[in-house]
């Protein structure tokens, strides 16, 4: 495994010969997660490595931005294998449980980053996402149990909250089952905002079955942008995505509002 201070070299790069060389290295960071499966931060140095002699902060930022190319075409390359022969809400889950996982930047990542370079650097972010798109590649490709374990954890959740909502949707008060699963996640590793995406995923999850089933679209992305949506009474209006805790939260409350109308439209069918 390279160790981390070796990431201190992360931003250095010998001349443009070296560029052409740059590619990912999914065995390795394969070796690191099975070495480290509940601890997937510990491997950031790993997948890091293939710009390790990248000289310079604006080196740096052009080697982390190709390597995130080059892992979004091997992700997304096994993601589609797994989409091949998954189950329609295996289907389902997997494309709306995709951006999130990328675009989720856990602390602890954040925490290793800065164990391993100057904590200046604006490359966190960066380095932090292509953690995250070689962990879902490693889930599509090589982690089957880890999926597996993702996907009963998803749906025992979603189970929840449509019992929730079957039982306040009636008087409509499904908006009070929002919030139940972002507060038990978070904790000292994982941020509210993480949390939040969590729970709006199982919201859309709702959602997307029960509008399959109602009307036998199979359009994957048709629930990807709640909150510019609008259906029955509800006007959605949670403005531009900021990356704020308020959007994700208004977010979170449109998809339950529309996952309770669609169960409402569900029983009167």
């Amino acid at each position: 495994m390279i160790k981390h201070t070796a990431i201190g070299l992360i931003l250095s790069v010998l001349g443009w010969p070296a560029w052409a060389e740059i590619a990912v290295n999914p065995a390795d960071v394969r070796d690191c997660f099975e070495t480290n499966p509940e601890a997937h931060h510990h491997c950031l140095s790993v997948v890091l490595h293939p710009c390790a002699e990248a000289d310079g902060a604006r080196a740096g930022r052009v080697c982390l931005h190709r390597l995130q190319k080059q892992w979004d075409e091997v992700a997304d390359d096994a993601e589609s294998q797994v989409l091949m022969q998954a189950s329609d809400d295996m289907q389902r889950w997997i494309r709306l449980r995709s951006p999130v996982w990328r675009e989720t930047l856990t602390r602890n990542c954040q925490d290793v980053w800065i164990d391993l370079a100057a904590p200046a650097t604006r490359d966190v972010q960066s380095a932090c996402e292509l953690l995250q798109t070689a962990s879902w590649h490693y889930r599509m490709s090589d982690g089957d149990a880890l999926l597996n374990d993702d996907y009963a954890a998803l749906r025992a959740d979603v189970e929840s909250m449509e019992a929730c909502v079957l039982e306040t949707a009636h008087v409509g008060e499904e908006v009070s089952c929002t919030g139940l699963i972002a507060e038990g996640c978070t904790d000292e590793e994982t941020g509210l905002r993480a949390c939040l995406a969590e729970e709006t995923l199982v919201w859309n999850v709702i959602a997307q079955s029960v509008l399959a089933y109602e009307s036998g679209d199979e359009d994957q992305g048709q629930l990807r942008d709640m909150p510019s949506r609008s259906r029955g009474h509800h006007v959605v209006g949670c403005g531009r995505d900021d990356g704020s805790n308020h959007y994700a939260q208004c977010q979170l409350r449109t998809a339950a509002r529309l996952a309770g109308e669609l169960f409402l439209d569900t029983e009167g069918n």
